[in-house]
C-alpha cells in the first residue's frame, strides 16, 4: 500500500493562494513549546502525526486556564480524556514526539448538529478515462464526547439531505463552494504526490468542517488507494454506501 505525509499534504496546499486562506495554522512540532506557543493564541490545538494512523494517536489540547489543560488522546480505539496541568501536557508531548513525527495545528470552533461535531466529506475518484469525478458530500458526526469524527472512535455517516441548519447557512451555497474547492486541492495536489507503488493516487478524500461563523475550513486530505475509480465509472452513489453502513 502507498503511503503519504500529511504535513507535505499540507505545504504543497498551504503554498498556493487559492486554497491556502482554508487551512488552520500549523507547524511541525519541533520543539514542545511551539505546542504552547498556539495554546498561547489559541483555544484548542491538534497534535497529528505526519504519517497517518487513521486517526490513532491524535491529541486534542483544550486550554482551560493558565497552565491547566484539557484533553483528548484516541488510540487504538479508545479515547483518554483528562484535566491536567503543564508538567502532563510536556510529558504526553514529549513522549508523542518521540513516538511519531508531527505537526501541531491551532483547533477550529466546529459546528455542531444536534450536540455532535460535524465534518464534511468529498471522495473525488480517478476513472478509467484518467479524469476526476466527485461523490457528492456527506456528514461525518463525532460521537458524543468525543471532538474527532473518526468511526474508529464511534463517529457516524449521514447523508447531508439529513442535515439540516447547519449554522444558519445556505445548504445550496456551502455545498457548490465545497465541491469546487475539492476540485481544486485535488487538481493542486494530484500532480505532486506520488504513490510509491502505483505511481498515482486512484482518489482523495477531502474533509471539511464549517465553524460557528459560517466559515469554511479545509481539515485534510487523504490520498485512496483503492479502486474507487471502477466505482465511479459504473456510477456508484455515495449515497448509497451510506445506507449500507447505516442498516
Amino acid at each position: 500500500m502507498g503511503s503519504f505525509c500529511k504535513w507535505e499534504i499540507y505545504n504543497i496546499l498551504n503554498k498556493d493562494s487559492r486554497i491556502n486562506m482554508f487551512l488552520p495554522e500549523a507547524t511541525l512540532l519541533t520543539n514542545v513549546e511551539l505546542a504552547f506557543d498556539y495554546l498561547h493564541c489559541y483555544k484548542s490545538i491538534f497534535i497529528k502525526p505526519c504519517v497517518p494512523h487513521v486517526g490513532f494517536h491524535v491529541i486534542h489540547i483544550v486550554r482551560i486556564k493558565r497552565d491547566v489543560y484539557h484533553y483528548h488522546y484516541y488510540c487504538n480505539g479508545q479515547i483518554c480524556t483528562s484535566t491536567v496541568g503543564y508538567i502532563e501536557i510536556e510529558t504526553m508531548l514529549l513522549k508523542q514526539m518521540k513516538f511519531t513525527k508531527c505537526f501541531v495545528q491551532r483547533g477550529i470552533k466546529v459546528t455542531s448538529y444536534k450536540g455532535s461535531l460535524i465534518d464534511l466529506n468529498v471522495k473525488v475518484g480517478r476513472k478509467l478515462d484518467g479524469s476526476w469525478k466527485q461523490h457528492g458530500i456527506y456528514a461525518k458526526l463525532a460521537a458524543a464526547k468525543s471532538t474527532i469524527t473518526s468511526q474508529r472512535f464511534g463517529g457516524k455517516v449521514s447523508s447531508l439531505d439529513e442535515i439540516t441548519n447547519l449554522s444558519g447557512l445556505s445548504k445550496s451555497v456551502f455545498q457548490s463552494e465545497i465541491l469546487e474547492y475539492s476540485s481544486t486541492i485535488v487538481n493542486i495536489l494530484d500532480p505532486k504526490l506520488k504513490n510509491v507503488n502505483t505511481g498515482s493516487w486512484l482518489g482523495y478524500e477531502v474533509d471539511f468542517a464549517i465553524d460557528t461563523v459560517g466559515r469554511i475550513w479545509s481539515l485534510g486530505t487523504n490520498p485512496m488507494n483503492m479502486h474507487y475509480g471502477n466505482a465511479l465509472e459504473l456510477g456508484l452513489d455515495i449515497y448509497k454506501e451510506i445506507k449500507k453502513i447505516k442498516k
